[in-house]
């Protein structure tokens, strides 16, 4: 384990870790809530690669639910299927 690796469960030299923009959850705590953004609705592509959406979630600690996950924008290759 690398202490000062992104990944730091990652061995060195892993290129398995990813820490490009979007490919793990970003959250915030805001009005008592945790708003979580990641990206999923993933499809696959004939090129093997898949293309993902950004969708939000939001927890509720007090009552322990989650909210119903709602699309934020379109694919990250533009198509809207």
């Amino acid at each position: 384990m690398d202490p000062e690796s992104p990944c730091r469960s990652a061995k060195p030299g892993n290129s398995r870790c990813s820490t490009a923009p979007g490919s793990v959850p970003e959250s915030v705590f805001l009005n008592d809530r945790l708003c979580i953004v990641h990206n999923g609705d993933a499809k696959p592509s004939g090129s093997g690669k898949s293309s993902a959406r950004p969708i939000l979630i939001i927890y509720d600690p007090k009552n322990r639910t989650f909210s119903t996950p709602e699309r934020l924008g379109p694919r990250a290759n533009g198509s809207e299927v």
